[in-house]
Order: structure tokens, then sequence, then C-alpha cells
């Protein structure tokens, strides 16, 4: 979840982290985050080797 630290504004926190549990064939498995002022989806692409992230207030 470091990446998502790189989203967080100066006063957020992440609160919760929901992960899925690791399939087999997927190296890096999807997640939501929840901070004190967004709900961010983490889902990755390419079999893992690169994220897109999604935030909502």
């Amino acid at each position: 979840m470091t990446k998502v630290t790189e989203l967080l504004t100066r006063e957020e926190k992440i609160e919760y982290i929901a992960v899925q549990k690791k399939p087999a064939v997927n190296l890096s498995p999807d997640s939501i985050a929840l901070t004190n002022k967004h709900i961010i989806f983490c889902r990755s692409r390419s079999f893992g080797f690169s994220m897109d992230f999604q935030d909502f207030l």
C-alpha cells in the first residue's frame, strides 16, 4: 500500500484496508483503502505489473 500513501494529502491518513484474497494467477490482488477523506479502489492491471487507482470523496 505504499503507492496509496503517495496519493494522500497532508492531513489524510489510512483508516482501513481491505484486500481481495490473492488469486493464483494474479501477482497483486485488488484492494480498497478507506481514509478519513477518500475511498480509494486499487485494481491491478497487466497481471499485477501495474496498478489502476480510482478515488472518491
